[in-house]
C-alpha cells in the first residue's frame, strides 16, 4: 500500500545483509553503489542477495550532503581557526583527512572512532543503558517496549539501542519499537497507543532513546500515572533539569555532558599547546539515576 501511494518515488535495491533486532528486521541495501538502510516488519521474507522494492515519502526526507559539510569545514579554516571539535557524522574520515590537510588539530566528540591517530571523547552509554536494563528485568519487569528516533542518523543512537537490545536478549525477551520524531506521534497518539497495545497483566518497561521524546511520553502516560512504577515503568536519557520535579518523578540515564564538552575542550587545547599529541581517547561513565517511574 506505502510502495503504491508513493510509486513515483521507489526504487529496486539489493539486500546485502538482513538482521533481525528484536521485534523489527533491519535491511542493509545497495543501491547502485549507495548503502540504504530499511526497518522492516519482522514478518519480511527478504534475504541476502534477494531484490526488494523500496518507497520513500518525499516529504519525510532528509538529506545529508558531505559536499556541504567540508565547505564549512574550508569556510572555517579561512578564517583562521586553530582547531576543531567536531561530533562526526557519516562522513567523519572525510573531514578529518581535510582537516589533517590543514595541519589543525581535532577532536571528536560523542563517538568512538577505530581510525588510528583520532583524539575522541565519549560517555559510555551502551554500558549505562545495558546495565539499566538489566537492573529493570532483575526488578521483575517483563514487557518492554523502545520509543527511538531513527539510529542510523547519530552513532549514538545506534549505541544506546545495542545496549537496550542487547541486555533483552541476553535474558531472553524481545521488545516492541514505537518509532517516533520531533513531529509524530503527537501526545494523544501515544496515549491511545498505550491505551490498547500495554498488557495490564504484565509490568511493562517504556525506555524513551532520545531526551526531546521523554515530555512527550510522560505526558502521554498522564492518565495511567496511577500506574507507575509497580505496572509500568518509564526509563529516559538525561533531562536532569525536570524530571526530578514531576510527579512522580523519572528515572533516567545521566550522560556527563558537561564534563565531556570540558574535557574536549581541554584535550583540544593541549593539542594546540604541544603538551599532547593526536590519538588521546577518552570514556567517561554515565550515572543511573533511579527516581519515582521506576521499581527497584
Amino acid at each position: 500500500e506505502f510502495v503504491a501511494k508513493h510509486s513515483d518515488c521507489k526504487l529496486n535495491a539489493t539486500v546485502e545483509v538482513s538482521e533481525l533486532m528484536g521485534s523489527e528486521i533491519y535491511l542493509y541495501l545497495d543501491y547502485k553503489g549507495n548503502k540504504l538502510t530499511a526497518r522492516v516488519a519482522p514478518t519480511s521474507k527478504a534475504k541476502n542477495g534477494s531484490e526488494v522494492v523500496v518507497a520513500f515519502d518525499p516529504h519525510k526526507v532528509h538529506l545529508f550532503d558531505p559536499e556541504t559539510e567540508l565547505i564549512y569545514v574550508d569556510k572555517m579554516l579561512s578564517l583562521g581557526v586553530d582547531g576543531f571539535i567536531i561530533q562526526p557524522t557519516a562522513n567523519f574520515k572525510a573531514v578529518h583527512d581535510r582537516i589533517k590537510r590543514a595541519g589543525k588539530p581535532v577532536v571528536f566528540f560523542d563517538a568512538a572512532l577505530y581510525s588510528p591517530g583520532t583524539s575522541w571523547i565519549k560517555t559510555n552509554l551502551y554500558d549505562g543503558v545495558y546495565n539499566a536494563t538489566q537492573a529493570l528485568l532483575d526488578a521483575g519487569y517483563e514487557d518492554f517496549f523502545s520509543i527511538a528516533a531513527n539510529m542510523t542518523e547519530m552513532r549514538t543512537r545506534m549505541e544506546r539501542f545495542q545496549g537496550y537490545a542487547e541486555a533483552l536478549a541476553a535474558n531472553g525477551q524481545l521488545y516492541k519499537a514505537i518509532p517516533i520524531d520531533h513531529n509524530k506521534p503527537s501526545i494523544s497518539e501515544l496515549t491511545d497507543y498505550f491505551k490498547y497495545k500495554l498488557n495490564p497483566a504484565k509490568r511493562t518497561l517504556i525506555f524513551v532513546q532520545n531526551q526531546w521524546a521523554l515530555p512527550r511520553v510522560y505526558k502521554a502516560l498522564q492518565p495511567m500515572a496511577h500506574l507507575l512504577p509497580k505496572q509500568i515503568g518509564l526509563l529516559g536519557l538525561n533531562c536532569e533539569d525536570w524530571t526530578n520535579l514531576t510527579t512522580p518523578t523519572v528515572s533516567t540515564i545521566i550522560e556527563p555532558v558537561d564534563q565531556e564538552g570540558r574535557k574536549a575542550a581541554e584535550m583540544l587545547l593541549a593539542l594546540l599547546d604541544g603538551s599532547s599529541t593526536p590519538g588521546e581517547q577518552r570514556i567517561l561513565e554515565c550515572k543511573l539515576n533511579w527516581l519515582g517511574s521506576t521499581s527497584i
